[in-house]
């Protein structure tokens, strides 16, 4: 995903997921609750799918293939999202936000996903280095 494509999708999901929770009767700060749960539920459970993808022994018994691999990384971040934001419990919230959610999202993915997944790969490739 291009720089471009995540400002994209992230600015069309804020204002989705605005327009429709204040249209659901959520107050502003439970839209933005619910969008700081999700920016932080992406980074986190981009974070561990990834990091459970390296362990042969997760992939070898849970992750085998990629539905596998998708299925656990819904359930981190929509468990994540639900445990963070109180007003996505309530009946039909979710359903109703979580396009715009995941939509919203793309700035996650610039901000936070790809500096701290480089900094993890970074410090990795040091490790490997310095054994050698």
């Amino acid at each position: 995903m291009n720089s471009v494509t995540a400002i994209f999708c992230g600015i069309t999901g804020c204002v989705l997921t605005y327009w429709i929770g204040t249209g659901l009767g959520l107050s502003a700060s439970e839209v933005l609750l619910c969008l700081g749960s999700a920016q932080l539920a992406c980074v986190i459970s981009g974070i561990l799918t990834l990091q459970a993808e390296r362990r042969p022994w997760l992939k070898a018994r849970l992750l085998r293939g990629g539905l596998r691999t998708w299925t656990l990384l819904a359930t981190l971040f929509f468990g994540i999202l639900v445990a963070l934001a109180e007003p996505l419990r309530r009946d039909g919230v979710l359903i109703r936000l979580g396009f715009p959610l995941i939509l919203a999202t793309g700035f996650a993915l610039l901000w936070g996903f790809g500096p701290l997944q480089d900094r993890i790969v970074r410090r990795q490739q040091r490790r490997l280095e310095s054994r050698v």
